[in-house]
C-alpha cells in the first residue's frame, strides 16, 4: 500500500526503503523483504536507475503491474512452502 500511495499516473513511483519504513513504522529490512515478495508475485517490477557520478546508487523505480499479470500468492496450505523463499 505504501507504494500505491506514491504512484503517479504512469503507475510508477520511487520512494526510498527508508521513507517507506518510516511511514509504516517498520525496519528497512522488513521493507526490503516485502518488496522482494511482491516482486516475486509480479505485483511490481523494479528497475534500477544506475549510479550517480559519485558512484552512489540512484533510486529504484517501482512499476505497479496490472492485476491480470499478478502471480498467485502462495497459500499457507501450499504443498511446497519453499517455493517463494
Amino acid at each position: 500500500m505504501a507504494l500505491c500511495r506514491h504512484v503517479g499516473k504512469a503507475q510508477t513511483c520511487f520512494p526510498s526503503k527508508r521513507r517507506i519504513a518510516d511511514k509504516l513504522g517498520i525496519s528497512e529490512r522488513s521493507v526490503y523483504t516485502a518488496i522482494k515478495d511482491i516482486e516475486k508475485w509480479n505485483i511490481i517490477r523494479i528497475q534500477s536507475q544506475g549510479r550517480k557520478e559519485d558512484d552512489s546508487f540512484r533510486s529504484l523505480t517501482y512499476y505497479l503491474m496490472d492485476k491480470s499479470q499478478w502471480n498467485a500468492k502462495p497459500s499457507a496450505n501450499s504443498a511446497d512452502r519453499n517455493e517463494f523463499t
